[in-house]
């Protein structure tokens, strides 16, 4: 499937575009990091093809992904590869970047959102935030909470920026198991 043809998919709201994208591009992707990337495991590789999905999805949501004749399995590889790489160059798109009441809305998309409701779930939001580490709970809150970047927080942790770079995305897992397991 070329980029054009997902647009056009993504555009008419049909509902098995990312399925179709991911049964067709994931071998492929999923095989090419592990070849790359030698020390990098079989979830790992599928880690990082689904966080190129989301990046995929979000930037034809956003028209930043323009119409080509390019295979989708170029885009993602391409992706997966910044990724892989912590290229500073790649936006990635987690669910707590948006504002909390989109977040809300994917967790619960049948329900009006009251605001019993909210504060429910920033309740519980923030109680699995209070359940990491001291030092993962620092990077998430200053990340997503205060919007500083990984640099900033590097030097006012006095610690190296890869060392963040790969604790903010460890630290992120943890703070979504927690959030999904304990509800």
């Amino acid at each position: 499937m070329t980029v054009e043809e997902f647009l056009e998919r993504r555009k008419t709201e049909d509902s098995e575009v990312l399925k179709d994208v991911y049964l067709q591009c994931r071998p492929m992707c999923v095989g090419w990091l592990m070849k790359q990337y030698p020390k990098l495991d079989a979830d790992k590789a599928v880690d990082v093809f689904m966080e190129a999905v989301l990046i995929l999805w979000h930037n034809a949501g956003n028209d930043s992904l323009k119409a080509t004749k390019y295979q989708v399995s170029t885009y993602l590889t391409t992706v997966c590869r910044n990724i892989q790489n912590n290229e500073k160059s790649v936006e990635l798109i987690d669910p707590f970047e948006l504002h909390f009441t989109e977040i809300f809305k994917r967790v619960n998309p049948d329900n009006e959102i009251t605001p019993v409701e909210m504060e429910q779930f920033l309740t519980h939001l923030e109680g699995c935030i209070n359940q990491l580490g001291d030092t993962c709970k620092t990077i998430i809150k200053r990340f997503y909470l205060e919007d500083k970047s990984l640099g900033t927080i590097a030097e006012e942790l006095k610690m190296e920026y890869r060392v963040v770079v790969s604790s903010r995305y460890n630290c992120f897992n943890r703070l979504k198991n927690i959030f999904f397991n304990n509800k």
